[in-house]
């Protein structure tokens, strides 16, 4: 502050003049400040000086009266009254600021003795500082299930209250509060000098996919962001995102198949996760593997390796070998990913399906049996039908129940006394439909004759390919006509009279 201590009468005569403002023949009082400077004063706190008058009246008691500024400034004093020279008036002026930044004012002074009046000012001023709470939240975007990363409350003293000479009452003072759950730490305390800060970790360790947030409050004693230097407190939210990879698995089912032919089944893994999003490349990936299988379905499985929205398909061959649907279980073993979102290790078993479908061949006669034609005379021709159908019920598209009777044989001893009705062309019966196989037995020898029929189809076999073949058995006996047995039978008769002649000694 300035101050400027008047002694001897020409200087007070100046003194008075400059703070009337214009030149005066009579100064009455005189003052010892013309100007007061508080300096920086904490926010909450005050600073006082007095303002002195002194009489210079010989004759007159003066009267008069301070016009004290208003906040963040008051004075004690209103009126004075001064009855000999060189008596004194004071006022005491009070700096009290309630908000960080500067104040300004002046304290006007008026004084009366006799016919003469007096005005006189004093300017003050002060700046009121303050520490200033600063709080700021930090949080991982993403981390992934299992793994940990750091959030973070940073606390700043943005403000200037050590201006005061205050020392550590002039800190911004409070504390930080802790936190367990998806994010955990201890917090700590708040003792921070102008522009200084201090940091608090909290860990986020996420358990499953999907955003977790927790709110830290932050306790202050004084630093309230208004700069009023009141008490306060902050609510700060941390928020981050768990991710991991998701497994989902899929299968397709084969297709209707023929029997005897091979469709495909598909089993599809994919990763359905966010893993990735964390940044820690391969680790976050799914991971796992797909068992083999034997039998209707065979395949080698393999290897799951996936980044997010990846995805792979393993082979599975289906060979049905009955008129039936048939199901086989596949293992799909993952070392993390597990679909609740936890990112665990998981086994998921996923069932391949197909449906076998395919002709089936009938006879009047069961296969392996005997057609048998009896006895035929000699040189004349029996005859046999043999009605041929395609049973199956099943239903498919196409030709995949279509039976087709590829070709006709006859093999073995008496197979030349045996023939068809007709030349044997290549038929295809669809479901429920009849094929009569007439066949031929003659021979101009007596005898029996024995032979196999063999019928060649695509049953078990691709429509039109080699497939299933049935056997019969073919049999027939050749007699004699009647006449000849007569011929034969009077030989006979002459042939034993002749012997019983000769056993009685005739000739």
């Amino acid at each position: 502050m300035l101050r400027h201590l008047l002694t001897g009468s020409s200087l007070v005569v100046l003194v008075a003049a400059a703070q009337i403002g214009t030149a005066s023949a009579t100064t009455i009082f005189t003052l010892d400040d013309d100007s007061i400077n508080f300096g920086n004063v904490l926010v909450g706190s005050s600073a006082s000086d007095q303002i002195t008058l002194t009489g210079k009246s010989f004759t007159s008691t003066i009267n008069g009266s301070f016009n004290n500024p208003g906040a963040p400034f008051s004075g004690n004093t209103t009126t004075f009254q001064i009855k000999n020279y060189n008596g004194t008036a004071k006022d005491t002026i009070t700096f009290a600021p309630t908000q960080r930044g500067s104040a300004s004012g002046t304290v006007g002074v008026t004084g009366k003795a006799g016919n003469t009046t007096q005005n006189g000012s004093v300017a003050v001023s002060g700046t009121g500082v303050a520490p200033v709470e600063s709080v700021t939240g930090s949080s991982p975007n993403y981390v992934l299930v299992g793994k940990t990363g750091t959030a973070s409350v940073t606390v700043a003293n943005t403000g200037d209250g050590n201006k005061s000479g205050l020392g550590s009452v002039s800190n911004l003072k409070g504390s930080v509060g802790s936190s367990s759950g998806a994010f955990s730490g201890s917090g700590g305390s708040v003792n921070l000098q102008d522009n200084k800060s201090s940091t608090y970790n909290y860990t986020f360790t996420p358990t499953a996919r999907g955003t977790a947030s927790t709110t830290i409050t932050s306790n202050f004693s004084n630093g309230s962001a208004d700069g009023q230097n009141k008490s306060q407190s902050v609510s700060t939210t941390l928020t981050s995102q768990g991710v991991a990879a998701v497994n989902n698995v899929s299968v397709g089912t084969a297709p209707v198949t023929r029997i005897g032919t091979t469709g495909s089944a598909g089993l599809t893994v994919s990763n359905i996760g966010d893993g990735n999003l964390s940044g820690l490349g391969d680790l976050s990936n799914l991971h796992g593997s797909v068992g083999s299988s034997s039998g209707v379905f065979s395949g080698a499985g393999g290897s799951v390796n996936l980044q997010d929205g990846g995805s792979k398909t393993f082979s599975y061959a289906f060979t049905p070998t009955s008129h039936a649907t048939s199901a086989q279980n596949i293992l799909a073993s993952f070392t993390n990913g597990s679909s609740d979102g936890q990112n665990q290790a998981q086994n998921v078993t996923a069932t391949l399906q197909g449906r076998g479908v395919g002709p089936t061949y009938a006879s009047s006669v069961a296969p392996g049996d005997t057609l048998d034609f009896g006895k035929v005379q000699a040189g004349h021709t029996g005859v046999l039908d043999l009605v041929l159908s395609n049973i199956s019920t099943d239903i498919a598209p196409g030709n995949l129940t279509w039976l087709s009777l590829l070709g006709v044989s006859l093999t073995g001893p008496g197979a030349a006394a045996f023939s068809l009705d007709q030349a044997f062309v290549a038929s295809v019966l669809q479901e429920g439909d009849l094929f009569n196989l007439r066949l031929d037995f003659g021979a101009l020898k007596a005898g029996i004759y024995n032979a196999d029929l063999t019928i060649s189809t695509d049953q078990n076999a691709a429509f039109g390919a080699t497939g299933m073949s049935f056997t019969y058995h073919l049999q027939g006996q050749a007699v004699p006509e009647p006449a000849s047995l007569v011929i034969l039978g009077a030989g006979g008769l002459m042939l034993l009279a002749a012997r019983r002649r000769r056993e009685s000694g005739h000739i």
